[in-house]
Parts: structure tokens; sequence; C-alpha cells
């Protein structure tokens, strides 16, 4: 039993330095397989206000300073 071949596992990055992520990550192990992982859908542009807003129902709690 066993492999005539060597065991070469191998990884490949496309990293964007603007974006400050890996666009395109590839693993290819013989042991665990191929994995490739990929960014989609991808947009550049200002998010809108409404992901930074914290909803009406929230409250803030300072514990700090609450009195027993």
């Amino acid at each position: 039993m066993g492999n005539d071949k060597p065991m070469v596992a191998t990884r490949e990055f496309w990293y964007s330095p603007r974006l400050a992520v890996n666009l395109i990550s590839t693993v290819d192990d013989p042991q665990s397989g191929k994995q490739v992982f990929t960014v989609k859908e991808l947009s550049t542009s200002e998010p809108e206000l409404g992901f930074f807003e914290v909803p009406g129902e929230y409250k803030i709690v300072d514990r700090m300073n609450e009195q027993n």
C-alpha cells in the first residue's frame, strides 16, 4: 500500500490591497481535497446609513452610574 507520488499541498491567494481582503483563496491538499473561497457581488460604493442606525426600541443603560 502507498502512493508513488509525493504528497503536495498548494495554497493560492489573490489579495486586494485596496480592499484589504483575499478575493480568491484556493487550498489544494491531497488529504482534505480542494477548497475554493471566492468573493462575489462585491460593491465598493458607500453603504446605506440605515445599516449603522441603532433600532428605535433599543436604549442605552449605564451600569457604572446606576443607583441601587
